[in-house]
């Protein structure tokens, strides 16, 4: 629920998911953002499904969340 989410948060979903609907997904960010108390990141890869296919949107996936990471983590 998205009372309970207090930390930053990225989601990387393919539209085409057919293991987490992708309303679903939408549905939590917007719910966040209206929350306005984390900060919330999303990639939307177009055509994938739960396991992004193309090597191009895993490497934008992973890219993403090792950027996320080091600036909400650290290095």
């Amino acid at each position: 629920e998205p009372q309970n989410i207090h930390d930053n948060i990225t989601i990387c979903h393919g539209d085409d998911d057919r293991n987490v609907p992708f309303q679903q997904t939408t549905d939590i960010v917007q719910k966040l953002r209206v929350k306005g108390d984390v900060h919330i990141e999303l990639m939307i890869a177009p055509d994938e499904p739960h396991e992004f296919l193309l090597y191009k949107n895993r490497m934008e996936a992973y890219n993403r969340t090792f950027e996320f990471i080091n600036r909400f983590i650290g290095k």
